[in-house]
């Protein structure tokens, strides 16, 4: 009997240890739609949450949609443009850094410099703002909407 107790509580100890990890620090999504020669529907990438403070050209961020509620949706509601570029049917997206805070970039009516500090919003001296080429275009994302960054893993065929 006691080796029964032992079992079970171990058990739900390694059940609340995947939790906390997986709710604050790493979790594995699947993409729904491709990204240029990046990534591909049905690719499985590596998000770490911990580390959304770094980024730099070429890597792989995951955020939510600037027009997407905190309080999440299901993905059927969501619009159809966004839709296309989700990560695993969720209210996240998934895209790559094309300018960082500071670059320059070539706009149809001119250039824009990305600023440094995104907005007041946040309130924060480290808030940024981001370039991100997504499966559908391109768009600048606070660094507020960021959940992490993103490394693929591997990708199944089926």
């Amino acid at each position: 009997m006691k080796q029964l107790i032992k079992t079970i509580v171990t058990i739900i100890i390694a059940a609340l240890v995947v939790v906390v990890v997986r709710t604050y620090f790493y979790t594995v999504s699947t993409v729904t739609a491709d990204l240029g020669q990046t990534l591909r529907a049905g690719d499985r990438v590596l998000v770490n949450k911990v580390g959304k403070h770094t980024f730099r050209r070429g890597d792989l961020m995951v955020f939510h949609p600037a027009d997407w509620p905190a309080t999440g949706q299901d993905s059927t509601n969501m619009d159809p443009r966004l839709q296309a570029v989700a990560v695993d049917s969720t209210s996240l997206m998934i895209g790559q850094v094309t300018a960082v805070p500071g670059d320059t970039i070539l706009m149809p009516h001119g250039r824009y410099v990305i600023p440094v500090r995104c907005c007041e919003r946040c309130g924060s001296l480290d808030c940024k703002l981001y370039l991100v080429t997504t499966g559908k275009g391109r768009q600048l994302v606070h660094l507020h909407q960021v959940v992490g960054s993103a490394h693929r893993i591997f990708h199944l065929p089926w």
